[in-house]
C-alpha cells in the first residue's frame, strides 16, 4: 500500500489486534473503519456522529474559490 499524501510506502503494525499504517517518509497515520471502532471501544469514547450523506457537512462545493 502506499501513502495517499505523499506516495510512499506504508509499514503496518499489529497493537492488540488493530493494524495501524504509517507512512516510511511522511510519517501519517491510516486506520480502516474497523480498526478505529475497535479504538474506541478500547479507550472508551465515543464517535461523533456520521457526516450527512454527501460529505461535506451540509454545505456543496460549487467549484468556486472566494479571492481577496
Amino acid at each position: 500500500m502506499h501513502c495517499p499524501k505523499c506516495h510512499a510506502g506504508m509499514v503496518g503494525y499489529q497493537r492488540d489486534g488493530i493494524l495501524i499504517e504509517q507512512c516510511t517518509s511522511c510519517r501519517a497515520v491510516l486506520i480502516g473503519e474497523y480498526e478505529l471502532v475497535k479504538l474506541v471501544e478500547t479507550c472508551g469514547c465515543t464517535l461523533p456522529p456520521p457526516l450527512p450523506t454527501n460529505g461535506h457537512g451540509g454545505r456543496h462545493y460549487e467549484g468556486r474559490h472566494r479571492r481577496n
